[in-house]
């Protein structure tokens, strides 16, 4: 097979639109083309061979309800997992000419710390910037909030996830389908 430049490839969505089945699929799809696939998840994952430890670290610092923080300790735990995520495993990937598949990435830090902690995107896609120097086609996944609620049926859904109103679920959506790269 020739060697290509690497691809990046963001599926983006609310909790429960089917990121990482679609990832999974395009990657076996892919696969089966000779492409070599490198599959992340943003900010890290709980897939050890997805992460480093660093980001899996901060993703469960990330993830910690408990833990009041700042909207912009949270920017900056989350552009610090991608970063890792970047330097020690995308970037690489890229170079080598595979094709990186993610589900998340900083559009979801404009949907979540953007509208839902109130940062402007202008200083999102600065501080991104900063710590990424990503180029990338992303799509993005949406469904109507009662299917998202079905899909929290599901056992991998956590349970906090399935009580948020539908109310929320759609200004979610909205945000996320309004950021902007």
């Amino acid at each position: 097979m020739t060697q290509h430049q690497g691809n990046y490839i963001v599926i983006e969505g609310i909790d429960g639109t089917g990121k990482s089945t679609q990832v999974e699929l395009l990657a076996k799809h892919y696969q089966s083309q000779g492409y070599v696939v490198t599959v992340v998840e943003e900010p890290s994952s709980n897939d050890l061979a997805q992460t480093t430890p660093i980001a899996h670290y901060l993703r469960t610092v990330i993830k910690n309800g408990n833990l009041r923080r700042d909207p912009e300790i949270n920017l900056a735990l989350l552009s610090t997992a991608r970063r890792e995520l970047w330097q020690q495993i995308i970037q690489p990937a890229l170079e080598r000419g595979e094709t990186v598949l993610a589900s998340r990435n900083y559009f979801s830090t404009l949907a979540y710390q953007g509208y839902g902690e109130g940062l402007s995107q202008e200083h999102i896609r600065h501080i991104t910037g900063l710590f990424t120097s990503q180029r990338y086609l992303t799509a993005r996944l949406s469904h109507h909030p009662h299917a998202q609620r079905r899909a929290g049926t599901h056992a991998s859904y956590k349970a906090e996830r399935c009580s948020r109103d539908a109310r929320y679920l759609r200004i979610t959506r909205q945000r996320l389908s309004a950021a902007r790269p």
